[in-house]
């Protein structure tokens, strides 16, 4: 994993980042390279510029210095390479949706999330890059702004709107002391990446924007995000790993994923595991989260025809307030790719969990403390709570079991969970 800086003691403080900008051996500034910053003026060129000079030193640190607005297009990183957002300083995703071109289907979804009808692919995000190592996206509270309302306010059916922040098949990916906003679609979404580490980030979308994300780790392993405020439009952290049977086959999961120390409101989801989720999801830590106001406060979501296996999470010293549903494990979440003559949809494909624990939740102001609802034929299994204390709430449960202890209300009406 990439080395960890300095943390700040309470996440909604003010904070200041470790000065990574010495930390590589070489710096470039892009106004250097032609970047006018002036919020009017496109400096994508510039940008590239400064990328290609990186990549031509073999590693260094391109500077966004404060009070520019650095408006720009999407552009592809490169590989041991810092980009530094410096306090002040803003970047600005382009409003013209021509500057942002189609690229192929990530493989493991088979076409774009907005559907195949109207083009496979998707919108290439503000930051974007393949097969990299040693990536770093980093600032002293600057700021990335994609300007997403060019796309909420002028959907075009079946084109998937660009992420701010997508790098894939790459290892050791860093994102950092910045504020991000106004994304398109899912925010910040590392894909098929060995080592991504999130931290010190104040994520803020429209909470009336549905898909935009916060956090969501897709066929990714060796994830740590800690410290992180999320108010979003959709689920503030998603772990997925592929969409139905082109994820199953591509068979690539997410694991080994820690989030800690959070704060997390928003009208879907606080922390979501799916529901595109077809390649496996499995060793996952949440604690020490403050998550409110929101629909549901964990939520494990798949359905026919996803197939593959949630196993192994555990939630622990968490606090919950205002959900109406503060644990909910379904079964029933749908929505597919559609036909082409190489994919159909195997709706026999269904999915497992097992082995959820909670422990050391206080919860205030939810209608349903848990609802559980898994298939006839895969049930839910070997789920658990211990220590968890909300102050109402009832319990909906069918094909499910597991056990409980110092469980506050007391689950009377789930005979699927135990004393």
């Amino acid at each position: 994993m990439v080395r960890p800086r300095a943390i700040c003691c309470v996440i909604l403080c003010a904070y200041v980042a470790g000065d990574v900008r010495s930390e590589r051996a070489q710096t470039f500034n892009v106004k250097e390279f032609g970047a006018v910053g002036d919020g009017k003026t496109k400096d994508t060129a510039a940008i590239e510029k400064a990328v290609a000079a990186v990549k031509a030193a073999g590693s260094g640190t391109i500077i966004f210095p404060s009070g520019g607005r650095f408006l720009t297009g999407p552009f592809n990183v490169t590989s041991h390479c810092t980009l530094f957002i410096d306090s002040g300083a803003t970047l600005l995703g382009s409003a013209d949706k021509s500057d942002w071109p189609v690229i192929p289907a990530l493989p493991s979804y088979g076409q774009g999330k907005k559907g195949k009808k109207h083009g496979a692919g998707r919108r290439m995000s503000l930051i974007h890059g393949e097969h990299l190592s040693d990536v770093i996206v980093t600032g002293n509270n600057g700021t990335i702004d994609v300007q997403g309302s060019a796309w909420w306010d002028h959907k075009v059916h079946g084109d998937t709107p660009p992420h701010l922040f997508e790098l894939m098949w790459s290892e050791d990916v860093e994102l950092s002391y910045l504020t991000l906003t106004n994304s398109p679609f899912w925010t910040v979404h590392p894909v098929y990446v060995n080592g991504f580490y999130a931290h010190h980030l104040w994520i803020i979308n429209p909470i009336h924007i549905v898909n935009t994300d916060g956090i969501d780790p897709d066929s990714t392993r060796n994830v740590l995000i800690h410290d992180v405020y999320i108010r979003t439009g959709d689920d503030g952290i998603a772990i997925k790993s592929g969409w139905d049977e082109y994820g199953y086959q591509y068979a690539m999961p997410s694991e080994n994923i820690t989030i800690r120390d959070c704060n997390i409101s928003t009208p879907c989801a606080a922390i979501a595991i799916g529901s595109e989720m077809s390649g496996g999801v499995r060793d996952v830590h949440i604690s020490n989260c403050h998550l409110s106001n929101a629909t549901a406060g964990i939520h494990i979501k798949s359905g026919p025809g996803r197939g593959s296996y949630v196993h192994d999470v555990s939630l622990d010293n968490v606090r919950m307030e205002y959900f109406f549903l503060g644990f909910y494990y379904d079964m029933d979440t749908g929505g597919h790719p559609e036909n082409d003559p190489t994919h159909h949809l195997n709706i026999s494909a269904l999915p497992e969990y097992k082995r959820i624990a909670v422990r050391n939740v206080e919860g205030k102001g939810s209608q349903v403390v848990a609802k559980i609802i898994g298939l006839a034929p895969v049930p839910i299994v070997d789920v658990s709570f211990h220590s968890v204390h909300f102050d109402s709430g009832k319990y909906e449960c069918g094909n499910m079991s597991g056990t409980y202890s110092d469980l506050q209300p007391a689950p009377t009406s789930c005979s699927g969970l135990s004393p």
